[in-house]
């Protein structure tokens, strides 16, 4: 057999290899699923509340500059190994909650495995929220990596975590005069 017998089967191999390739990259989003309710250690305004909504919900209070440990536990529901490499609990809440360091990322998970994931959170920022402010979550952000390909998935918690604004009175540098700020920032112009 010469060299120019070889190169049809050669190329069908690599033709073959690229198609593979291709579907592997073009894969369903790695799917993840949450196998308890969220978990926040460390803060004593929690409040488990079973009958309140369709599956019941998490009450967490706003007490500024404490902190708190907030623990997902999630399993792969795909059929290859995922990286972990951020994971978000209260997405798109900008500046009330900080997210610290997440603890033990990157972490891989097998198909079928079950992990906990674990970040420190923050409560801050309380002076630029209103009272009567309810934020609602229905799950987090995780950054996953598959076959070199990051990317961001949603997590569906197993029932919803609301979080409520501060009070006037447990927020340091607010007033109840509500006028107060605005003739405060109409001075500093």
């Amino acid at each position: 057999m010469n060299r120019l017998d070889r190169l049809p089967r050669a190329a069908s191999v690599l033709g073959v290899l690229l198609v593979a390739a291709g579907g592997l990259a073009m894969a369903p989003t790695p799917a993840l699923e949450m196998t308890a309710p969220l978990a926040i250690r460390g803060h004593d305004r929690v409040a488990e509340l079973p009958g309140y909504g369709a599956n019941g919900t998490t009450a967490v209070g706003y007490s500024d500059d404490d902190d708190a440990r907030v623990e997902m536990s999630v399993r792969n529901l795909g059929r290859l190994p995922v990286t972990v490499h951020d994971f978000d609990p209260f997405p798109e809440l900008l500046g009330m909650v900080e997210a610290g360091d997440d603890d033990g990322l990157p972490l891989r998970i097998a198909p079928g495995e079950t992990v906990t994931l674990a970040a420190q959170i923050r409560f801050t920022n309380c002076e630029y929220y209103t009272e009567r402010a309810v934020n609602r979550f229905v799950g987090a952000t995780v950054e996953v990596e598959r076959l070199g390909i990051i990317r961001p998935v949603e997590v569906s918690y197993p029932r919803e975590v609301v979080l409520r604004s501060p009070t006037i009175l447990g927020c340091p540098g607010r007033s109840t005069d509500r006028s107060f700020r605005q003739r405060m920032l109409a001075r500093d112009e």
